[in-house]
């Protein structure tokens, strides 16, 4: 497939944004209104400009609340620093000694693509997801149950230095975990 970026696209260029001029002819009696949003890409997009609904629909239940939004990306960006920062961190501190540039924009794609892949992935299946944790929810007592059990055990487990027999015995069963890691 051969990307050729030559056009001038239209990104505003949707179905709300086209206005009726019939005083031109032919395919300039369609006009642009909104035409803040442009770039050089492949003349395909504008295609799916037009097929791309830009509308924004509020319900009453999402009007009268407009803060939970910035309350909830507030929370999740505290409770996401101490997970991200220190990775992040270390990446940029291996990107800014490495030698080749190349290899420091590898490094930090893969980083982003670790990151980001994950919530597209569940944006895309969020309904899906929805559907089974409401089926899910009748056994989720028990499920938190064992889980607790298990980290208990874990816990014990450390404390009494038998972690490190746990780990030596699972490989010994199952030899090709120690070529995993």
């Amino acid at each position: 497939m051969n990307f050729n970026f030559n056009y001038f696209v239209h990104k505003d260029f949707n179905m709300n944004n086209l206005i009726f001029l019939p005083s031109r002819d032919n395919h300039l009696k369609c006009g642009v209104i909104d035409y803040q949003n442009s770039f050089w890409g492949e003349s395909s997009w504008d295609l799916f400009s037009l097929l791309e609904d830009s509308r924004i629909f509020f319900t009453d239940q999402y009007n009268d609340n407009l803060a939970f939004p910035l309350i909830v990306g507030a929370a999740f960006g505290f409770g996401w620093t101490p997970c991200i920062g220190p990775i992040l961190g270390s990446i940029l501190a291996l990107a800014a000694i490495e030698e080749n540039f190349s290899k420091s924009v590898l490094l930090l794609s893969f980083y982003s693509l670790g990151l980001a892949v994950p919530f597209i992935i569940s944006g895309i299946l969020i309904n899906k997801f929805l559907l089974f944790s409401k089926n899910f929810r009748k056994h989720i007592l028990v499920i938190t149950k064992i889980g607790g059990i298990i980290l208990l055990l874990t816990g014990v487990a450390i404390l009494t230095n038998q972690l490190q027999i746990l780990g030596f015995f699972i490989l010994e069963y199952f030899p090709f975990l120690g070529a995993i890691g």
